[in-house]
């Protein structure tokens, strides 16, 4: 993934950093993947969990919205690249299926 998306970094006005406060670098949107969790949370002892809105355009780069009710997902795992998706809200989305 590193490889991939290495050429595709963009210049970005919205800053997200890790733990250490080590800046993401910001990459256009070119792939779908799928991911698996074991849990996904909305809040935890501290109320609603916020996650940050951004829009995106080619003069600006990435900007901060808002701050919006989202999600945390725990233990995400990387299934695969998704080919057939294309980024639009029909092929981006959450998918629920029972544990068998």
């Amino acid at each position: 993934m590193f490889t991939a998306l290495s050429d595709k970094k963009v210049k970005s006005k919205y800053i997200e950093a890790d733990k250490r406060r080590v800046a993401f670098a910001m990459v256009e949107t070119t792939i779908v993947v799928e991911v698996s969790i074991n849990e996904l949370l909305t809040e935890n002892s501290k109320g609603f969990i916020k996650n940050p809105k951004v829009s995106y355009s080619d003069d600006i780069g990435y900007r901060f919205i808002a701050s919006v009710n989202g999600t945390s997902l725990l233990h995400p795992i990387f299934k695969r690249i998704r080919t057939d998706k294309s980024i639009n809200s029909n092929d981006v989305r959450y998918a629920f299926r029972e544990k068998l």
